[in-house]
């Protein structure tokens, strides 16, 4: 699968919640923003709190509103779930194997806890590729 990259940058003010940025050369989701007015000598700021999509982790930046950030174009695939790889301490699949349907390559990706009740070996998936790791996005209800 190749791995090209398109990247738009876009001004930190106009981001919305649940834009997906490239911060620290991860990929992270726009939790919560809010934006202060501009001051007497600068212009406004913007506090984001982003979510790793990968990790879980979260982080608080501070920008100015007219700075840019990366904004990366997600490729969107299908996929059909092979095996299941990896369950946490409650028996919920975390990783499972996906073969693309187009490519046929075989590949790992990270299940978002919201879809972990859904995962079945054989079912068809959307994946995404974000910066070379994969991430399950969604899982047909066939």
């Amino acid at each position: 699968m190749e791995n090209t990259y398109n990247i738009i940058y876009r001004e930190v003010g106009r981001l919305k919640k649940g834009t997906y940025v490239i911060y620290n050369k991860d990929v992270w989701r726009v939790a919560d923003m809010k934006i202060s007015s501009p001051g007497k000598h600068g212009a406004a700021k913007v506090r984001l709190k982003l979510y790793n999509v990968f990790d879980d982790k979260t982080t608080e930046i501070v920008m100015s509103a007219d700075e840019k950030i990366e904004i990366p174009n997600i490729p969107k695939r299908r996929g059909q779930i092979i095996a299941i790889l990896e369950k946490n301490s409650e028996g919920k699949p975390t990783k499972v194997q996906v073969m693309d349907l187009e490519s046929y390559e075989i590949l790992e990706c990270k299940v978002p806890e919201e879809l972990a009740e859904k995962v079945v070996e054989g079912k068809e998936v959307v994946y995404w590729n974000l910066l070379g790791r994969y991430l399950l996005q969604q899982i047909s209800k066939g």
